[in-house]
Formats: C-alpha cells, structure tokens, sequence
C-alpha cells in the first residue's frame, strides 16, 4: 500500500526524528512531504504509533492513501513521472 504522508511540526528535533522513521517507508519528495509503501495494515499502524509517540498537541500528520495504478499517472510540472516505487522492495 502507498502513501504520502505530510507534516507540520513546529520543532526542528521531532520534526528530523518523524523524517527519520518515514525514511525506513519510502522516499522524502519534498521538505515535510514523504511517499512511502507499507505492505500491511499491521505495519501502517506500527508506523503511526511509532509517530504518535513523538507528536505533540499542535502538531500535524497525515496520510493519504495513493492507489498503486495512481503512482504511473501521476506527472510533475515538466512532465516526467513521479512517485516511482520499485516493483520489489527487500527488507
């Protein structure tokens, strides 16, 4: 299953520690902004518990589910294609 999840959080070292843990998912796309692939609903909400432990009250994540056949529509501004998961990913 993919994902972009995207954040808002106001201090710089919980902030690096949530980029930390989504790096371990999939790829940052932009400063507050990762595409990551999960293969379990079990391993999504490991994640999650792993993220709300570093989140405080005005603090923001999210996660937008990304249907598969979506990544290969999906374009940047110059047209090239974007949100490119490998077709196997080895843990």
């Amino acid at each position: 299953m993919y994902y972009i999840v995207c954040y808002d959080i106001s201090s710089s070292k919980r902030r690096y520690r949530v980029g930390k843990n989504l790096q371990k998912y999939g790829y940052r796309v932009q400063r507050s902004v990762f595409e990551i692939y999960v293969r379990k609903d079990k391993e999504l909400k490991a994640l999650q518990k792993q993220l709300k432990k570093l989140m405080k009250k005005d603090d923001s994540i999210r996660f937008y589910h990304f249907p598969e056949n979506a990544r290969y529509r999906s374009k940047s501004l110059d047209n090239k294609v974007i949100a490119y998961f490998p077709s196997a990913v080895i843990i």
